[in-house]
């Protein structure tokens, strides 16, 4: 895992709130929010249909999609059985798509 610091951090750590990330390229944003997104789903059991991801490109959405789904792969590995189930289930239903589907249809 990478080591957070900072803001990075500070955004990792900040819970129950809406949060903006912007910075230049290279900074680390799309590893910073990949770490929380999956922090989310995983640890907190937020449903990943009841958040809300916007990228400026549908290049850089799907780079997240791609990269989240990567790491909850292999938060999965350290995941009991019922949690891996529950967490594939949702999953396959719908989720991972919508951040394309949203960025095209904007």
């Amino acid at each position: 895992m990478p080591k957070f610091e900072g803001v990075q951090q500070k955004i990792l750590l900040d819970k129950n709130c809406n949060q903006l990330v912007s910075a230049g390229a290279g900074s680390g944003k799309t590893t910073v929010m990949i770490e929380k997104l999956s922090n989310m789903i995983i640890e907190q059991g937020v449903l990943v249909e009841n958040l809300l991801v916007v990228t400026f490109t549908v290049l850089a959405a799907g780079e997240m999609k791609t990269r989240l789904i990567e790491k909850l792969k292999s938060k999965l590995l350290d995941c009991g059985e019922q949690e891996k189930v529950k967490l594939l289930m949702m999953l396959k239903r719908q989720v991972l798509i919508q951040l394309m589907d949203l960025v095209q249809k904007l």
